[in-house]
């Protein structure tokens, strides 16, 4: 099989002005991307990652063919084109556009195609659309593209929820999923606790994934949060947050960092988040908690 190509690449095969791209997390399985093309005949690439197009400039005729006969249609502001992974399909286009094109992993997929199914998944396919009317998809593309030309607090858990947002819109409207069998159910082996606790407390100081955890036991992530529940008495969202306030807390009785370091250091993605979590959790802000052991 060839190798599949990233989305920095692109420009090898489709030749155009990059206008702007993302800096989120590279692990984050989303990315971002705009581009000015003038009118072009190209061959895409076996992509690493789905492609979603968005359209912010006048109407094209727009081209495309795997095999056999072009399919046509008209895009404009308001539509979609949705490109599938590992395929090479030839695009054309009769008019210059302007775009943005969201990315989107085959893994951040099937992670939350587990969690809304409740089921293990044995694949999820999108395949290809030349033209989808999608009220949706273009909206998540101008909230990506405004949080990361201008950003702000919180800025990490807006982008974590588009990227959710994207990924069960797709699921609904766009993909097909193939169920794997049940896994054995039970809680985990006394080396496998071992293995996620230590996994857990040497990544800490940061926001820890849910993909993550369950690759560190070789498991996928519906089987493994089925059992992370069965073996602790909760879900991992929330054992992660208990631990991170803990560890807080446990910060703010014996150190006078700033309330700011302590947030970073012990995975919450700003000081805002850190504070709503201690007001859900204990009913206080931290600095109420940490008035209140002097």
């Amino acid at each position: 099989m060839n190798e599949l190509v990233a989305p920095d690449r692109i420009q090898e095969w489709i030749p155009g002005n990059l206008t702007f791209h993302s800096g989120f997390h590279k692990n984050s399985g989303l990315e971002i991307r705009g581009y000015d093309y003038p009118e072009l005949d190209v061959t895409i690439p076996q992509m690493r990652d789905y492609m979603i197009v968005t359209y912010e400039g006048s109407k094209a005729l727009m081209r495309r063919r795997a095999s056999g006969k072009y399919q046509q249609e008209t895009v404009e502001r308001g539509v979609v084109s949705i490109l599938t992974r590992a395929e090479q399909s030839q695009w054309a286009w009769d008019q210059p556009i302007k775009v943005s094109h969201i990315y989107l992993s085959h893994e951040a997929i099937n992670d939350v195609a587990g969690e809304i199914f409740e089921r293990d998944i044995e694949d999820v396919e999108i395949n290809d659309h030349v033209r989808a009317e999608d009220c949706i998809l273009p909206q998540i593309a101008q909230m990506l593209k405004a949080e990361l030309l201008k950003g702000a607090i919180g800025g990490s858990l807006l982008v974590e929820s588009l990227r959710i947002q994207c990924c069960i819109h797709l699921l609904r409207n766009y993909a097909q999923t193939r169920f794997s069998e049940p896994p054995a159910s039970g809680s985990f082996k006394a080396c496998e606790r071992r293995v996620i606790l230590d996994f857990i407390h040497e990544n800490t100081s940061r926001n820890i994934t849910l993909s993550e955890m369950a690759a560190a036991l070789n498991m996928s992530p519906y089987h493994f949060a089925r059992k992370f529940k069965e073996e602790f008495g909760t879900p991992p969202h929330k054992f992660l947050m208990n631990d991170r306030l803990k560890n807080a807390t446990e910060l703010m009785s014996h150190s006078q960092k700033p309330l700011k370091v302590i947030a970073a250091q012990t995975g919450f993605s700003d000081q805002s988040h850190m504070t709503r979590s201690f007001q859900s959790s204990y009913g206080v802000t931290p600095s109420q908690y940490r008035r209140g052991l002097l």
